[in-house]
C-alpha cells in the first residue's frame, strides 16, 4: 500500500544520500548514515532528483578520469584551501576573493569597494576593540565592520 511505498522511497533516498556522503564526500559510515537520516524525511522529489543527478554526473566523471573531479575532491579534502569568511582570516594573510555572500546595499557597496571574486586581498589590522577590520585590496586599505567582512569570501592565496 502507500505506506509500503513511502518506506521504500526513504530507504532509497537514504541509500542515495549515504553514497554522496561516504562514497563521494568521504565521511566516515557512521557519520554519512546520520546526515543521510537527517535529510531523508526532509527531501522531496524534486530536491532528490537534483541531487541523484549531481551524483551521477560526479560518478561518471570519476569513471571517466576527469582532471577537474580529482582537483575537486583534493579541494574539499583539504581545510586550508576552502574558503574562508575575511573576518577569520589572521592579520597579514593574504588571499584571493571567492564569493560575496551580502544581498541588496552591502553586496553592490562591497564590489564597489573592490570586493570582487578574483581579487587579491591582504587583512592587514583592526581597531583595539576588534571592530572595524582593516584590508588592503586593490592597493587601498579599506575598513570594514567584522559583520561586513563575514560576508566576503577568501580562499587562501597559493604561495
Amino acid at each position: 500500500g502507500a505506506g509500503r511505498e513511502r518506506a521504500l522511497h526513504i530507504y532509497r533516498r537514504h541509500e542515495h544520500l549515504t553514497f554522496l556522503f561516504q562514497d563521494i564526500l568521504g565521511f566516515e559510515r557512521e557519520r554519512a548514515m546520520a546526515m543521510a537520516c537527517a535529510m531523508e524525511h526532509e527531501m522531496d522529489e524534486k530536491s532528490e532528483a537534483r541531487i541523484l543527478g549531481f551524483v551521477d554526473y560526479l560518478v561518471r566523471a570519476r569513471r571517466d578520469g576527469r582532471e577537474w573531479i580529482q582537483d575537486l575532491l583534493s579541494v574539499m579534502g583539504d581545510d586550508r584551501k576552502l574558503p574562508r569568511p575575511l573576518s577569520m582570516i589572521p592579520k597579514g594573510e593574504k588571499g584571493v576573493v571567492s564569493r560575496v555572500t551580502a544581498d541588496g546595499p552591502l553586496r553592490m557597496r562591497l564590489f564597489e569597494m573592490g570586493f570582487v571574486p578574483g581579487t587579491m586581498v591582504v587583512r592587514t589590522g583592526e581597531a583595539p576593540l576588534g571592530d572595524p577590520l582593516t584590508v588592503d585590496v586593490r592597493g587601498g586599505e579599506v575598513a570594514l565592520r567584522r559583520i561586513e567582512a563575514a560576508s566576503v569570501w577568501i580562499c587562501a592565496s597559493p604561495e
